[in-house]
């Protein structure tokens, strides 16, 4: 049976990123928008069992969503992200997710309905 590291260290098991991409239409109309400095969240999830990537992806995306709307902005024009899945012993799984986003104020604009290339990653 292969050990991952000692029970007290963790180990790197897996990394995916997407580095920022426009998520918005190439047709979009810029007339009436308005633009922040990109903002960043970082998620650390502990789990049991094995990594869920897909869904603490969509969930650290969810958190910057709330995040922007506070902030008075109401669409995401840029995103990026990276996941990287640790391991530590036999039985701990570790998530860090690193969102990126460039917020925007817009009537005329709405955000991806999902992160970009989602499908990068496993999905279990």
């Amino acid at each position: 049976m292969h050990r991952f590291g000692n029970d007290d260290t963790w180990s790197i098991v897996d990394r995916a990123e997407v580095r920022p991409v426009w998520t918005i239409d190439e047709d979009a109309v810029f007339d009436d928008i308005h633009t922040g400095h990109e903002i960043v969240g970082r998620y650390t999830f502990d789990m049991k069992g094995g990594f869920q990537q897909r869904k603490a992806l969509r969930h650290a995306r969810g958190q910057m969503i709330k995040t922007a709307k506070e902030m008075g902005w109401n669409v995401f024009i840029r995103e990026g992200w990276s996941v990287t899945s640790l391991r530590r012993g036999e039985n701990d799984f570790r998530l860090e997710v690193v969102y990126r986003a460039r917020p925007a104020q817009s009537e005329c604009l709405s955000s991806a309905k999902e992160p970009p290339f989602l499908t990068y990653l496993p999905s279990k």
